[in-house]
């Protein structure tokens, strides 16, 4: 099934993005690209280890979106009552070069109650596109015989809409039928200086840099760059 999509383009705010951002030279790392299983997302089943995805929290343009769908930690999966979990959107793509001035794009599953906020939210004239949100990647460690966060943050991220801006689809999805779910699409550049862990199992860990301290960001205006 082809699910239409409603979207839109903040062309000013993209364009001030990208020429913060134009001169800066980006040192990526191999990159990150995560495919995630939306059904063991919605309904995380101990025998099932396949890597999950869910997007905590998301505002959009100061329109804060609801953690509307509730699901367990993947982490407690083992214990006899798994601690509950809130997500925005249950996640099923999550990629982003590691550099730190890259876009971080992800897309998921958002409740038919998100789905009508986002697309309110693309009829109207915006006034920032100003964009906040935290997300958690989680996979299975063999070894460890436990999940762990292989993507996520300390803090929520800051950001902007980047050229692939906001979608949101106009058709339920038919992936999961229940709950009824939308599929949304959100591609963010950095703001501001900030910090991303990455992990490979469950004991190795890593610090990414995502955003330019405000000095950075101040010379590069400064200078036209």
């Amino acid at each position: 099934m082809e699910v239409h999509m409603t979207h839109v383009r903040l062309a000013s705010f993209i364009v001030l993005a990208a020429t913060a951002l134009a001169s800066v030279p980006a040192h990526a790392g191999p990159g990150i690209s995560k495919t995630l299983d939306l059904a063991q997302g919605f309904a995380p089943q101990k025998a099932n280890q396949t890597a999950i995805g869910c997007l905590t929290s998301l505002t959009v343009g100061g329109k804060t979106l609801s953690a509307d769908i509730q699901t367990k930690d993947p982490s407690t999966l083992a214990s006899a009552t798994p601690t509950p979990q809130a997500c925005v959107a249950v996640l099923q793509m999550v990629e982003w070069d590691t550099s730190a001035t890259g876009a971080i794009r992800f897309s998921g599953q958002v409740s038919a109650a998100n789905k009508q906020a986002i697309a309110a939210l693309l009829l109207t004239t915006p006034t920032n596109s100003n964009v906040k949100f935290q997300l958690t990647v989680s996979e299975y460690d063999p070894v460890a015989k436990v999940y762990f966060r292989s993507i996520s943050s300390a803090a929520v991220l800051l950001g902007n809409l980047g050229t692939a801006g906001l979608e949101v689809g106009s058709d339920a999805s038919p992936e999961v039928p229940s709950p009824v779910n939308y599929r949304l699409s959100v591609a963010v550049m950095p703001t501001p200086a900030q910090t991303i862990t990455l992990a490979t199992s469950n004991s190795a860990k890593d610090q990414k840099a995502w955003g330019r301290p405000a000095t950075m960001r101040a010379t590069q205006s400064a200078s036209g760059g």
